[in-house]
Protein backbone atom coordinates (compact mmCIF):
# COMPACT_ATOMS: atom_id res chain seq x y z
CA UNK A 1 0.00 0.00 0.00
CA UNK A 2 1.30 3.50 -1.51
CA UNK A 3 1.23 5.95 1.77
CA UNK A 4 2.54 9.03 -0.38
CA UNK A 5 2.49 10.11 -3.81
CA UNK A 6 5.31 10.11 -5.91
CA UNK A 7 4.96 13.49 -6.79
CA UNK A 8 5.61 14.69 -3.17
CA UNK A 9 8.47 12.13 -2.46
CA UNK A 10 9.98 14.00 -5.35
CA UNK A 11 10.22 17.35 -3.70
CA UNK A 12 12.84 18.44 -2.26
CA UNK A 13 12.78 18.14 1.89
CA UNK A 14 12.01 21.34 2.71
CA UNK A 15 8.97 21.53 0.67
CA UNK A 16 7.79 18.52 2.16
CA UNK A 17 9.35 15.80 -0.20
CA UNK A 18 12.31 12.88 0.45
CA UNK A 19 14.67 14.94 -2.40
CA UNK A 20 14.49 11.99 -4.51
CA UNK A 21 14.47 13.23 -7.82
CA UNK A 22 11.97 13.03 -10.49
CA UNK A 23 13.50 11.30 -13.74
CA UNK A 24 11.70 12.84 -16.31
CA UNK A 25 11.63 16.29 -14.44
CA UNK A 26 15.66 16.30 -14.25
CA UNK A 27 15.32 15.57 -18.07
CA UNK A 28 13.48 18.42 -18.55
CA UNK A 29 15.00 20.56 -16.59
CA UNK A 30 18.90 19.22 -18.40
CA UNK A 31 16.86 20.24 -21.58
CA UNK A 32 15.81 23.60 -20.16
CA UNK A 33 19.17 24.65 -19.82
CA UNK A 34 18.95 25.29 -23.49
CA UNK A 35 16.70 28.03 -23.37
CA UNK A 36 18.84 30.36 -21.36
CA UNK A 37 22.08 29.38 -23.73
CA UNK A 38 19.48 30.16 -26.48
CA UNK A 39 19.28 33.66 -25.16
CA UNK A 40 22.66 34.04 -23.52
CA UNK A 41 25.13 32.39 -26.38
CA UNK A 42 23.87 34.11 -29.51
CA UNK A 43 27.25 34.96 -30.57
CA UNK A 44 28.58 31.21 -30.03
CA UNK A 45 28.68 29.01 -33.32
CA UNK A 46 26.35 26.46 -32.23
CA UNK A 47 23.76 29.39 -31.83
CA UNK A 48 24.50 31.05 -35.22
CA UNK A 49 24.49 28.06 -36.91
CA UNK A 50 20.86 26.63 -35.74
CA UNK A 51 19.31 30.14 -36.49
CA UNK A 52 21.06 30.08 -39.96
CA UNK A 53 19.65 26.51 -40.22
CA UNK A 54 15.97 26.99 -39.48
CA UNK A 55 16.08 30.79 -40.74
CA UNK A 56 15.69 32.63 -37.46
CA UNK A 57 16.17 36.06 -36.50
CA UNK A 58 18.66 36.68 -33.52
CA UNK A 59 16.22 38.50 -31.83
CA UNK A 60 13.39 35.59 -31.84
CA UNK A 61 12.70 33.66 -29.18
CA UNK A 62 12.78 29.82 -29.21
CA UNK A 63 8.76 29.74 -29.70
CA UNK A 64 8.75 32.28 -32.75
CA UNK A 65 11.99 31.16 -34.36
CA UNK A 66 11.27 27.45 -34.72
CA UNK A 67 7.67 27.67 -34.93
CA UNK A 68 6.17 25.72 -37.75
CA UNK A 69 9.70 24.41 -38.92
CA UNK A 70 10.69 21.02 -39.85
CA UNK A 71 12.75 20.22 -36.44
CA UNK A 72 15.31 17.63 -35.82
CA UNK A 73 14.53 15.39 -32.94
CA UNK A 74 16.54 17.28 -30.31
CA UNK A 75 15.24 20.52 -31.53
CA UNK A 76 11.98 19.49 -31.53
CA UNK A 77 12.62 18.32 -27.60
CA UNK A 78 13.58 21.80 -26.80
CA UNK A 79 10.80 23.54 -28.51
CA UNK A 80 8.11 21.61 -26.80
CA UNK A 81 9.74 21.91 -23.86
CA UNK A 82 9.69 25.78 -24.48
CA UNK A 83 6.28 25.73 -25.31
CA UNK A 84 4.72 23.57 -22.63
CA UNK A 85 2.51 25.04 -19.65
CA UNK A 86 5.34 23.45 -17.32
CA UNK A 87 7.95 26.33 -18.23
CA UNK A 88 6.09 28.85 -20.59
CA UNK A 89 5.00 30.68 -18.02
CA UNK A 90 8.79 30.76 -15.87
CA UNK A 91 11.23 30.20 -18.98
CA UNK A 92 9.68 33.30 -21.74
CA UNK A 93 12.27 35.51 -23.03
CA UNK A 94 10.83 38.52 -20.78
CA UNK A 95 11.49 35.94 -17.89
CA UNK A 96 15.49 37.15 -18.60
CA UNK A 97 17.17 40.54 -17.86
CA UNK A 98 20.81 41.04 -18.77
CA UNK A 99 23.42 42.76 -16.42
CA UNK A 100 24.89 45.48 -18.41
CA UNK A 101 28.49 44.74 -18.96
CA UNK A 102 30.30 45.97 -21.93
CA UNK A 103 27.09 46.46 -24.02
CA UNK A 104 28.25 43.92 -26.41
CA UNK A 105 26.21 41.00 -26.13
CA UNK A 106 23.05 43.04 -25.62
CA UNK A 107 20.30 43.42 -28.24
CA UNK A 108 19.25 46.97 -27.90
CA UNK A 109 15.61 46.74 -28.99
CA UNK A 110 14.73 42.93 -28.06
CA UNK A 111 16.29 42.26 -25.04
CA UNK A 112 15.48 43.25 -21.63
CA UNK A 113 18.23 45.01 -19.80
CA UNK A 114 17.37 48.70 -17.94
CA UNK A 115 13.93 48.67 -17.48
CA UNK A 116 11.03 45.71 -17.13
CA UNK A 117 10.24 45.90 -21.18
CA UNK A 118 12.49 45.79 -24.23
CA UNK A 119 13.46 49.09 -25.77
CA UNK A 120 10.80 48.24 -28.85
CA UNK A 121 7.98 48.29 -26.53
CA UNK A 122 9.05 51.60 -24.68
CA UNK A 123 9.92 53.29 -27.77
CA UNK A 124 7.71 51.28 -30.50
CA UNK A 125 7.79 54.00 -32.98
CA UNK A 126 11.58 54.75 -33.47
CA UNK A 127 11.88 50.63 -33.63
CA UNK A 128 9.52 50.36 -36.76
CA UNK A 129 11.51 53.27 -38.39
CA UNK A 130 14.80 51.50 -37.78
CA UNK A 131 17.22 50.45 -39.70
CA UNK A 132 19.43 48.14 -37.49
CA UNK A 133 16.81 46.10 -35.65
CA UNK A 134 19.13 43.68 -34.61
CA UNK A 135 21.93 45.92 -33.58
CA UNK A 136 23.74 45.33 -30.21
CA UNK A 137 23.66 48.41 -27.55
CA UNK A 138 27.52 48.98 -27.57
CA UNK A 139 27.35 49.66 -31.40
CA UNK A 140 24.23 51.96 -31.07
CA UNK A 141 26.58 53.76 -28.06
CA UNK A 142 29.44 53.75 -29.72
CA UNK A 143 28.19 55.34 -33.39
CA UNK A 144 25.93 58.19 -31.76
CA UNK A 145 28.68 59.38 -29.72
CA UNK A 146 30.77 59.46 -33.05
CA UNK A 147 28.56 60.78 -34.96
CA UNK A 148 26.09 62.79 -32.60
CA UNK A 149 23.35 61.17 -34.01
CA UNK A 150 20.87 58.17 -34.99
CA UNK A 151 20.67 59.45 -38.26
CA UNK A 152 22.67 56.02 -39.16
CA UNK A 153 20.09 54.09 -37.57
CA UNK A 154 16.40 55.67 -38.70
CA UNK A 155 14.84 55.41 -41.63
CA UNK A 156 13.42 58.67 -42.21
CA UNK A 157 15.85 61.78 -42.49
CA UNK A 158 14.78 64.59 -41.32
CA UNK A 159 13.52 63.90 -38.54
CA UNK A 160 10.16 65.35 -37.86
CA UNK A 161 10.02 66.80 -34.15
CA UNK A 162 8.05 64.15 -32.45
CA UNK A 163 10.88 61.60 -33.97
CA UNK A 164 13.35 63.88 -32.16
CA UNK A 165 11.65 64.54 -29.28
CA UNK A 166 11.48 60.46 -28.80
CA UNK A 167 15.31 59.62 -30.06
CA UNK A 168 15.90 62.38 -27.17
CA UNK A 169 14.05 60.40 -24.67
CA UNK A 170 16.19 56.93 -25.64
CA UNK A 171 19.60 58.73 -26.22
CA UNK A 172 18.22 60.57 -22.54
CA UNK A 173 17.45 56.39 -21.10
CA UNK A 174 20.32 54.87 -22.93
CA UNK A 175 22.74 57.36 -21.79
CA UNK A 176 21.91 56.68 -18.35
CA UNK A 177 23.66 53.51 -18.11
CA UNK A 178 27.88 53.03 -17.98
CA UNK A 179 29.33 50.52 -20.06
CA UNK A 180 32.68 48.65 -18.14
CA UNK A 181 35.13 45.71 -19.45
CA UNK A 182 33.05 43.02 -18.03
CA UNK A 183 30.96 40.74 -20.08
CA UNK A 184 27.28 40.88 -20.21
CA UNK A 185 25.23 38.25 -18.01
CA UNK A 186 22.14 37.26 -18.79
CA UNK A 187 19.90 36.77 -15.28
CA UNK A 188 16.75 35.35 -14.96
CA UNK A 189 14.23 37.24 -12.99
CA UNK A 190 12.91 34.82 -10.42
CA UNK A 191 16.09 33.95 -8.86
CA UNK A 192 18.61 37.34 -9.96
CA UNK A 193 21.14 34.79 -10.72
CA UNK A 194 21.90 33.15 -14.00
CA UNK A 195 19.19 30.31 -14.88
CA UNK A 196 20.96 26.71 -13.74
CA UNK A 197 19.38 23.46 -14.10
CA UNK A 198 18.11 23.01 -10.51
CA UNK A 199 16.01 26.65 -10.70
CA UNK A 200 14.81 24.02 -14.16
CA UNK A 201 13.92 21.39 -11.93
CA UNK A 202 12.22 23.54 -9.24
CA UNK A 203 9.70 24.99 -11.56
CA UNK A 204 9.11 21.71 -12.66
CA UNK A 205 8.56 20.32 -9.19
CA UNK A 206 6.53 23.56 -8.10
CA UNK A 207 9.00 24.16 -5.29
CA UNK A 208 9.44 28.13 -6.19
CA UNK A 209 7.00 29.22 -3.40
CA UNK A 210 8.19 29.53 0.12
CA UNK A 211 9.34 25.97 1.71
CA UNK A 212 6.94 24.93 4.59
CA UNK A 213 9.06 25.76 8.10
CA UNK A 214 8.00 22.51 10.31
CA UNK A 215 9.76 20.24 6.99
CA UNK A 216 13.08 22.69 7.58
CA UNK A 217 13.09 21.77 11.07
CA UNK A 218 12.58 18.26 10.83
CA UNK A 219 15.59 17.61 8.88
CA UNK A 220 17.59 19.74 10.58
CA UNK A 221 17.27 17.67 13.91
CA UNK A 222 20.42 15.72 15.09
CA UNK A 223 17.85 12.37 15.81
CA UNK A 224 18.56 9.20 13.89
CA UNK A 225 17.60 9.14 10.07
CA UNK A 226 14.47 6.47 11.29
CA UNK A 227 13.16 8.89 13.63
CA UNK A 228 13.36 11.80 10.91
CA UNK A 229 11.38 9.59 8.68
CA UNK A 230 8.70 8.73 11.36
CA UNK A 231 8.52 12.24 11.45
CA UNK A 232 8.06 13.53 8.31
CA UNK A 233 5.18 10.72 7.70
CA UNK A 234 4.13 12.66 10.49
CA UNK A 235 3.64 15.86 9.46
CA UNK A 236 2.68 14.43 5.82
CA UNK A 237 0.31 12.72 7.36
CA UNK A 238 0.94 9.85 6.23
CA UNK A 239 1.65 7.45 8.96
CA UNK A 240 -0.40 4.64 9.11
CA UNK A 241 -3.20 5.24 11.67
CA UNK A 242 -6.46 3.63 12.52
CA UNK A 243 -7.99 6.32 10.20
CA UNK A 244 -5.57 6.63 7.56
CA UNK A 245 -5.82 2.64 6.91
CA UNK A 246 -9.64 2.85 7.55
CA UNK A 247 -9.26 5.84 4.66
CA UNK A 248 -7.59 3.75 2.47
CA UNK A 249 -9.10 -0.04 2.64
CA UNK A 250 -12.26 1.24 3.13
CA UNK A 251 -13.61 -2.00 4.76
CA UNK A 252 -16.58 -1.85 7.35
CA UNK A 253 -14.50 -4.60 9.61
CA UNK A 254 -11.79 -1.74 10.44
CA UNK A 255 -12.21 0.78 13.08
CA UNK A 256 -11.16 3.75 12.62
CA UNK A 257 -11.55 4.48 16.24
CA UNK A 258 -8.35 5.31 19.00
CA UNK A 259 -8.00 1.86 20.78
CA UNK A 260 -6.17 3.74 23.62
CA UNK A 261 -9.33 6.22 24.46
CA UNK A 262 -11.83 4.85 22.31
CA UNK A 263 -13.59 8.53 22.25
CA UNK A 264 -12.05 9.45 18.91
CA UNK A 265 -10.61 8.23 15.91
CA UNK A 266 -6.97 8.05 15.41
CA UNK A 267 -6.14 10.59 13.51
CA UNK A 268 -2.68 12.01 13.32
CA UNK A 269 -3.88 14.98 15.35
CA UNK A 270 -5.79 13.24 17.81
CA UNK A 271 -3.00 10.55 18.40
CA UNK A 272 -0.05 13.29 19.12
CA UNK A 273 -1.95 15.99 20.73
CA UNK A 274 -5.68 14.97 22.20
CA UNK A 275 -5.63 11.74 23.11
CA UNK A 276 -4.92 10.99 26.67
CA UNK A 277 -1.54 10.06 26.41
CA UNK A 278 -0.45 12.69 24.19
CA UNK A 279 -1.53 14.97 26.76
CA UNK A 280 0.13 13.14 29.48
CA UNK A 281 3.58 13.42 27.63
CA UNK A 282 3.40 16.98 26.24
CA UNK A 283 1.71 18.24 29.47
CA UNK A 284 5.19 16.30 31.77
CA UNK A 285 7.36 18.22 28.78
CA UNK A 286 5.48 21.77 29.19
CA UNK A 287 6.13 21.49 33.20
CA UNK A 288 9.89 20.00 32.72
CA UNK A 289 10.97 22.23 30.93
CA UNK A 290 8.69 25.41 32.14
CA UNK A 291 7.99 26.00 28.47
CA UNK A 292 4.23 26.70 27.18
CA UNK A 293 3.44 25.88 24.14
CA UNK A 294 0.75 24.44 21.65
CA UNK A 295 0.61 22.02 18.80
CA UNK A 296 0.40 25.22 16.58
CA UNK A 297 3.67 27.17 18.30
CA UNK A 298 5.83 24.05 19.13
CA UNK A 299 8.09 24.71 16.57
CA UNK A 300 8.25 28.72 17.23
CA UNK A 301 8.92 27.68 21.31
CA UNK A 302 13.04 27.84 19.85
CA UNK A 303 12.72 31.23 20.17
CA UNK A 304 12.59 30.93 24.19
CA UNK A 305 15.89 28.48 24.16
CA UNK A 306 19.19 30.83 24.51
CA UNK A 307 22.03 29.32 22.99
CA UNK A 308 22.49 26.89 19.78
CA UNK A 309 23.35 23.87 22.08
CA UNK A 310 19.59 24.03 24.27
CA UNK A 311 18.02 24.75 21.01
CA UNK A 312 19.39 21.58 19.38
CA UNK A 313 18.49 19.52 23.23
CA UNK A 314 15.08 21.32 22.95
CA UNK A 315 14.49 19.82 19.48
CA UNK A 316 15.83 16.88 20.23
CA UNK A 317 12.97 16.54 23.69
CA UNK A 318 10.39 17.13 20.69
CA UNK A 319 11.41 13.91 18.31
CA UNK A 320 12.21 11.94 21.53
CA UNK A 321 8.10 12.89 22.55
CA UNK A 322 6.49 12.00 19.40
CA UNK A 323 8.54 8.58 18.86
CA UNK A 324 7.52 7.77 22.23
CA UNK A 325 4.17 8.92 21.98
CA UNK A 326 4.23 6.11 18.64
CA UNK A 327 5.92 3.71 20.40
CA UNK A 328 3.66 3.44 23.72
CA UNK A 329 0.81 3.25 20.94
CA UNK A 330 2.07 0.44 19.00
CA UNK A 331 2.94 -1.59 22.58
CA UNK A 332 -0.63 -1.06 23.29
CA UNK A 333 -1.95 -2.40 19.76
CA UNK A 334 -0.23 -4.87 19.28
CA UNK A 335 1.16 -5.85 22.29
CA UNK A 336 -1.45 -5.47 24.87
CA UNK A 337 0.84 -3.38 27.09
CA UNK A 338 -0.79 -0.26 28.00
CA UNK A 339 1.70 2.20 29.25
CA UNK A 340 1.21 4.12 32.52
CA UNK A 341 2.08 7.58 32.83
CA UNK A 342 5.06 7.32 35.07
CA UNK A 343 6.43 4.99 32.96
CA UNK A 344 5.71 7.38 29.58
CA UNK A 345 7.76 10.18 31.88
CA UNK A 346 10.61 8.31 32.88
CA UNK A 347 10.93 6.97 29.11
CA UNK A 348 10.88 10.30 27.80
CA UNK A 349 13.51 11.36 30.26
CA UNK A 350 15.63 8.66 29.48
CA UNK A 351 15.35 8.63 25.95
CA UNK A 352 16.18 12.11 25.82
CA UNK A 353 18.95 11.91 27.84
CA UNK A 354 20.90 9.21 25.91
CA UNK A 355 20.47 11.37 22.79
CA UNK A 356 21.93 14.61 24.13
CA UNK A 357 24.73 12.68 25.51
CA UNK A 358 25.55 11.11 22.01
CA UNK A 359 25.27 14.20 20.83
CA UNK A 360 27.82 15.71 23.30
CA UNK A 361 25.30 18.08 24.57
CA UNK A 362 25.21 16.71 28.30
CA UNK A 363 27.34 14.56 30.59
CA UNK A 364 27.13 11.40 31.69
CA UNK A 365 27.37 12.69 35.73
CA UNK A 366 23.91 15.12 35.32
CA UNK A 367 21.17 13.04 35.57
CA UNK A 368 19.76 14.61 39.13
CA UNK A 369 20.20 18.10 37.40
CA UNK A 370 19.01 16.86 33.71
CA UNK A 371 15.49 15.56 35.32
CA UNK A 372 15.20 19.02 37.25
CA UNK A 373 16.64 21.90 35.28
CA UNK A 374 17.56 20.33 31.66
CA UNK A 375 18.48 24.09 30.20
CA UNK A 376 21.55 24.20 33.36
CA UNK A 377 22.55 20.73 32.24
CA UNK A 378 22.81 21.60 28.66
CA UNK A 379 24.74 24.46 29.24
CA UNK A 380 27.39 22.75 31.88
CA UNK A 381 29.41 20.78 29.03
CA UNK A 382 30.13 24.11 27.50
CA UNK A 383 31.00 26.22 29.99
CA UNK A 384 33.52 23.14 31.55
CA UNK A 385 35.40 22.65 28.40
CA UNK A 386 35.96 26.75 28.05
CA UNK A 387 37.35 26.64 31.73
CA UNK A 388 38.62 23.46 31.70
CA UNK A 389 42.30 24.65 32.55
CA UNK A 390 41.03 26.19 36.12
CA UNK A 391 39.32 22.86 37.58
CA UNK A 392 42.97 21.32 38.06
CA UNK A 393 44.09 23.90 40.38
CA UNK A 394 41.62 25.92 41.40
CA UNK A 395 39.58 23.31 43.02
CA UNK A 396 35.65 23.77 43.40
CA UNK A 397 33.53 25.72 40.68
CA UNK A 398 30.11 27.81 40.98
CA UNK A 399 28.49 28.55 37.83
CA UNK A 400 25.21 31.09 37.84
CA UNK A 401 22.74 32.74 35.96
CA UNK A 402 19.76 34.93 35.88
CA UNK A 403 17.68 35.89 32.86
CA UNK A 404 15.64 39.03 33.25
CA UNK A 405 13.35 40.49 30.34
CA UNK A 406 11.25 42.93 30.91
CA UNK A 407 7.34 41.54 29.99
CA UNK A 408 5.07 44.35 30.45
CA UNK A 409 5.14 48.45 31.42
CA UNK A 410 4.18 47.07 35.14
CA UNK A 411 6.55 44.33 35.34
CA UNK A 412 8.86 41.80 34.42
CA UNK A 413 9.86 38.06 33.87
CA UNK A 414 13.03 36.87 35.34
CA UNK A 415 14.76 33.68 37.21
CA UNK A 416 17.66 32.45 38.61
CA UNK A 417 20.03 29.83 38.27
CA UNK A 418 23.16 27.84 39.11
CA UNK A 419 25.39 24.55 40.10
CA UNK A 420 28.30 23.34 41.98
CA UNK A 421 30.43 21.02 40.68
CA UNK A 422 34.39 19.71 42.53
CA UNK A 423 37.27 19.11 40.75
CA UNK A 424 36.28 15.64 38.92
CA UNK A 425 32.95 18.03 37.42
CA UNK A 426 30.94 15.77 39.39
CA UNK A 427 27.74 17.71 40.40
CA UNK A 428 27.19 18.55 44.30
CA UNK A 429 24.42 21.40 44.36
CA UNK A 430 22.40 23.01 41.89
CA UNK A 431 18.77 25.13 42.10
CA UNK A 432 16.86 27.16 39.88
CA UNK A 433 13.49 29.38 40.25
CA UNK A 434 11.97 33.04 39.90
CA UNK A 435 13.62 36.09 40.80
CA UNK A 436 12.08 39.95 42.07
CA UNK A 437 15.30 41.70 40.23
CA UNK A 438 14.19 44.64 38.75
CA UNK A 439 16.99 44.50 36.04
CA UNK A 440 19.15 41.71 34.43
CA UNK A 441 22.46 43.05 36.66
CA UNK A 442 20.42 42.43 40.10
CA UNK A 443 19.24 39.29 38.84
CA UNK A 444 22.99 37.94 38.12
CA UNK A 445 23.60 39.29 41.77
CA UNK A 446 20.79 37.66 43.05
CA UNK A 447 21.93 34.19 41.74
CA UNK A 448 25.54 34.72 43.13
CA UNK A 449 24.35 35.62 46.21
CA UNK A 450 21.89 32.64 46.91
CA UNK A 451 24.73 30.37 45.96
CA UNK A 452 26.84 31.73 48.04
CA UNK A 453 25.00 31.56 51.27
CA UNK A 454 24.20 28.21 50.57
CA UNK A 455 27.73 26.83 50.59
CA UNK A 456 28.26 29.18 53.68
CA UNK A 457 25.69 26.67 55.02
CA UNK A 458 27.19 23.16 54.38
CA UNK A 459 30.42 21.58 55.16
CA UNK A 460 31.55 22.82 51.76
CA UNK A 461 32.43 26.24 53.65
CA UNK A 462 36.31 26.21 53.97
CA UNK A 463 36.89 25.14 50.48
CA UNK A 464 38.34 26.78 47.91
CA UNK A 465 35.50 27.98 45.05
CA UNK A 466 36.32 29.71 41.64
CA UNK A 467 33.07 31.29 40.30
CA UNK A 468 32.22 31.80 36.68
CA UNK A 469 28.95 34.34 35.96
CA UNK A 470 27.99 36.44 33.08
CA UNK A 471 27.99 40.63 33.54
CA UNK A 472 25.55 42.03 31.58
CA UNK A 473 26.33 45.34 29.64
CA UNK A 474 24.27 48.45 31.84
CA UNK A 475 23.84 51.04 29.97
Amino acid sequence: MHLISWKKISLRKEYGGLDISNIQSRNKALLSKWISRWYSERSSKWNQWIRAKYHCHIGDSIEEGLLGKNLSHMMSNIFNLASSNDLRLRLNHSDFRWSLGDGSQILLWFDTWSSSLPLLKLFPKLFSISLWKFSSLKIFITLFKEYGTCSTFLRKIPLREWEKVEVTKLWDFISSEKLDNSPDQLLWIHSGKPFIVKDGYNVLEGTLNVPRWDFYFIWKLRVPPKVQIFLWKVFTNSLPTAQFLKHRIGSDFHSAMCKWCLTHEESVEHLFWDCEIASWAWNFVRKWWGLNFTKHSIWNSFKFCSGQNTKIAWGTIIAVTYWIIWLARNSFIFEGKRTSKKVLEFTILHRSRSWCQALNLISSKVNLCWTSNPMGSILRPNKVSQIGVYNNHRGFCGFIDGSWKKATDQGSSCGVGGYLQDIDCNLLFFFSGPSTASCALVCEYNALFFLLKSIGDSPLIHKKFTFFFELPRVG
